[in-house]
């Protein structure tokens, strides 16, 4: 395993604590405004009675709903498990066969071991994929044609996901990221809006 290899996993192992602390944090009051105005402007037709009438739950809960559109955001915990005998969005399965794991070098199977050797926000055993230097990781591990191929395409799908209203709100579309397939957008907020959240962005009722 080259030093590039070694680096780009260790910045890989830091990046998803950091993030796991980062998506943690509680909403910004900019973000805050960005919520009264998606509820109060932008979908005012839709919310204007429960906005009447002080429902913030009813509100909290229309942000939990995953929306209709198809619209792919990057997972920021995927468990090594689910990489390896789940079936992604695309239907797509990992494969052990020849170059797809069995065949490959003893650093690249050594590489993928460290990817999973620390906690993250999803608990032990898993990693990061939102982060570049994970998915750089994917393209070195299993580079290569045929089952190779096939795995670092079945890695990506499983590595993306639908978000729900109240996350989709405040993603971050920028170079590039606009939420399809292929390029999925990152998550700045990650989680489930609560009452005391719609609370606070419509009147400013004071955070626990």
């Amino acid at each position: 395993m080259n030093v590039r290899r070694v680096l780009g996993l260790s910045l890989a192992l830091l990046g998803t604590a950091l993030l796991a602390l980062v998506l943690a944090q509680p909403l910004s009051e900019a973000q805050y405004q960005a919520l009264n105005t998606d509820i109060t402007v932008t979908n005012q037709a839709e919310f204007a009675q429960d906005v009447l009438d002080n429902n913030d739950v009813k509100i909290a809960n229309a942000y939990k709903l995953i929306p209709v559109t198809t619209f792919w955001v990057k997972r920021t915990s995927v468990r090594r498990g689910e990489y390896l005998f789940g079936t992604s969005p695309d239907g797509t399965v990992f494969t052990f066969v020849g170059n797809g794991f069995i065949t490959r070098a003893s650093g690249e199977i050594e590489a993928w071991k460290q990817l999973f050797s620390i906690p993250t926000q999803g608990g032990g055993d898993t990693t990061n994929p939102s982060l570049t230097t994970v998915v750089q990781a994917f393209q070195d591990i299993f580079s290569g044609t045929g089952n190779a191929q096939a795995n670092r395409t079945h890695l990506a799908a499983m590595s993306r996901r639908n978000p729900n209203r109240g996350e989709r709100l405040f993603v971050d579309t920028s170079g590039g990221q606009v939420g399809t397939t292929a390029a999925p957008a990152r998550l700045v907020f990650e989680g489930e809006l609560r009452s005391i959240d719609v609370a606070h962005a419509l009147r400013q009722v004071p955070l626990p």
